[in-house]
């Protein structure tokens, strides 16, 4: 989510430290730990089942889309236990505190996304406004770290735009080895998913979830930028490759690499690149095959019987099949 070369997508890095702030309301709080449990248990939720919101983790986006989908999940049972209503709003009026700098709108600005969600929440930029809150002896001291309904419609967007991505991912890195046609089919498959002109947005949770289909222009700017960046780092990744890996491409049967395929489409000079380095092997391995083979000739004189008798051994090499004579 941080950075594209030197550009920074600042409004969704302001939105993810949102979310890990939310997050850490419940882990720093038993109180507010228990009435998200408490929430979940008055919808019907068995307690085995119960959930915790998830933390923003150090592999960045993976982690991202984690935290986002668990609490998209708990969307209702989070805004009751920050607020005390399933809607989000709070009936009763926070402390009036100064505003001071926020430091996670700082870091968002200087390019230091290097938190993991487990800062303390005395670091936190908003622990005046909790400190008051509490003396103040207030029900929902937190209420202020609830998302907004147009934070958590971003939220529901990023997320679907980040399924496929984290998906093939997940399939690429798994216990069993990848191979290079499988990489490349789910790395065409990711791109594809984001360069699509139509995206399928996530909704309600359970029996209610619902996947409408949207136009990618009417998504938010900053989530416009994401799906274009990265697109084009998978671009950059598939189209710079070393000879070995070209080569390997092209005499894979299961991959496309024709000039309308989805590898070199618009992309002319890679596709004569691979087409050079191919060619340039098939005039190797003709020459290979075609170089004169050698017969070597080995006499053996057989010492116990005393009888002359010479074994020649020719070992001829003729075109692509290797033949074995045996003269006596």
């Amino acid at each position: 989510m941080g950075k594209a070369g030197s550009v920074k997508n600042v409004g969704l890095t302001a939105l993810v430290d949102k979310h890990a702030k939310q997050g850490r309301s419940f882990h720093s709080s038993v109180k507010h730990s228990h009435r998200l449990a408490q929430a979940q248990l008055k919808r019907g939720v068995k307690r085995p089942k119960l959930k915790s919101v998830k933390r923003k983790h150090a592999i960045r986006w993976g982690g991202v889309y984690l935290m986002l989908r668990q609490n998209r999940l708990l969307e209702g049972d989070i805004k009751e236990a920050l607020t005390g209503s399933t809607n989000g709003l709070c009936d009763e009026e926070p402390v009036h505190v100064e505003p001071v700098a926020a430091v996670d709108e700082v870091a968002a600005a200087t390019g230091d996304d290097s938190d993991d969600g487990n800062s303390d929440e005395d670091s936190e930029s908003d622990a005046e406004q909790v400190e008051a809150n509490e003396r103040e002896g207030k029900e929902f001291p937190l209420q202020h770290r609830c998302l907004g309904a147009s934070d958590w419609k971003r939220s529901r967007q990023l997320e679907s735009c980040l399924v496929t991505p984290f998906e093939c991912s997940q399939a690429m890195q798994g216990h069993q080895a990848v191979g290079l046609d499988k990489e490349y089919v789910l790395s065409c498959a990711t791109h594809q998913t984001l360069t699509a002109d139509k995206v399928e947005i996530v909704s309600g949770i359970d029996a209610n979830e619902r996947w409408d289909e949207v136009h990618a222009g009417s998504l938010p700017a900053d989530i416009q930028q994401f799906r274009r960046t990265s697109a084009e780092q998978i671009e950059n990744r598939l189209l710079n490759l070393d000879d070995d890996t070209l080569l390997a491409l092209k005499m894979n049967p299961a991959i496309d690499t024709s000039e309308n395929g989805p590898l070199f489409t618009n992309k002319s000079g890679s596709l004569e690149l691979m087409e050079a380095v191919y060619n340039r092997q098939l005039r190797v391995r003709g020459k290979h095959l075609n170089s004169v083979g050698v017969i070597t000739l080995v006499v053996a004189q057989d010492k116990d019987s005393g009888s002359g008798q010479a074994a020649e051994s020719a070992t001829v090499s003729v075109s692509q099949s290797t033949r074995v004579a045996t003269v006596e």
